[in-house]
């Protein structure tokens, strides 16, 4: 079975190898990415990583097109390939996304085990975890660092819904995939799609692109995808220094960093894989030129943060970050994380 994901990225460098470890861990054995206006040698050791057969790493047309919407573009891109047609199933993640799957031993032929045999699509909400307290940045796993998360199945954005990311069946009735879920064709058959429990979404639903899911089919039952919009504050002030890749005039600010530093459960659930990915980490950097470049992604990361730590303008973000943590996290001194 190939299991392929599309993901863009840009100046990720120091976490990749956790990425792509644990994704091939899990079972996605044909990993796609799309970089662009990469300064912090991200490009260059995705090109390593590619050499070694790891993954397939493509420039994103955005490098020659008039748009700076990079993310879009690369699905759109994606669509294009016919490698897709060889692939069983199809996953659009970012860089900032794990797939966690809860059923049986948490890969991916897991989840489908659990799943009606003719599933076309299943919609994995996003479980988001906040920046834990997390000050400094620090060259560790994110999955260790990060544990604080909204609790699951309640409606932490007060809207009433929750976002997805959705595994879909090559070969079903979709015009093409997108950042969330398929585009449904017009015509023919609704397409056989479940949430996370593998429950029948409605054929509304079905009919269209699905970015959420209402509050009443939210699910983490089989699997969940586990999102760090934030890591630590030092890391957040860069990201918010790096921009959108969708929407160039939409910035990473304060009410964004408060909307996702939650902290009312933990979930520790993917740390079940610690050891066997630990275990391609450190096959991965037994490569001289992957250590040396994964090294230099650190080094320009922490370089970065120094420098932004002497501009006025984030560093009044960062500070601004850290006193609402500390307001809404840590005014309480008996209160306890459930």
């Amino acid at each position: 079975m190939r299991i392929t994901s599309i993901t863009p990225m840009k100046n990720e460098g120091p976490f990749i190898l956790e990425w792509v470890a644990y994704h091939r861990l899990i079972g996605i054995n044909d990993i796609m990415v799309f970089s662009n206006d990469c300064e912090d040698g991200s490009d260059l050791l995705l090109d390593r990583l590619d050499d070694l057969g790891h993954i397939r790493h493509y420039q994103n047309p955005t490098a020659f097109l008039p748009t700076e919407q990079h993310h879009l573009t690369a699905i759109r891109y994606a669509n294009t390939f016919t490698r897709l047609t060889r692939s069983d199933f199809i996953v659009s993640l970012d860089a900032d996304e794990f797939l966690c799957v809860n059923a049986g031993k948490g890969h991916l032929f897991d989840l489908l085990e659990v799943m009606p045999d003719e599933v076309d699509v299943i919609s994995l909400n996003q479980l988001n975890f906040g920046s834990n307290g997390q000050r400094a940045y620090e060259d560790g796993l994110q999955m260790d660092r990060f544990t604080a998360c909204h609790v699951p199945g309640v409606d932490w954005n007060g809207k009433g819904r929750a976002g997805v990311k959705s595994i879909v069946r090559q070969g079903a009735n979709y015009r093409r995939l997108s950042n969330h879920s398929p585009k449904p064709r017009p015509r023919g058959e609704a397409m056989h799609w479940v949430n996370a429990g593998g429950t029948l979404l409605p054929e509304q639903l079905r009919r269209t692109v699905v970015k959420f899911l209402p509050q009443e089919l939210v699910s983490y039952e089989h699997a969940q995808v586990n999102h760090y919009p934030l890591r630590d504050m030092d890391t957040f002030m860069a990201k918010a220094a790096r921009g959108d890749a969708n929407h160039p005039t939409c910035g990473k600010d304060l009410p964004y960093f408060e909307r996702y530093d939650t902290g009312d459960a933990t979930d520790t659930s993917i740390l079940r894989h610690r050891e066997a990915m630990m275990e391609i980490i450190e096959a991965f950097l037994h490569d001289p030129d992957v250590r040396d470049l994964h090294r230099a992604t650190v080094r320009y990361h922490r370089d970065k943060i120094e420098m932004l730590r002497a501009h006025p303008e984030f560093a009044r973000l960062r500070a601004e970050v850290e006193a609402s943590h500390a307001a809404r996290h840590e005014a309480e001194p008996n209160r306890k994380i459930a």
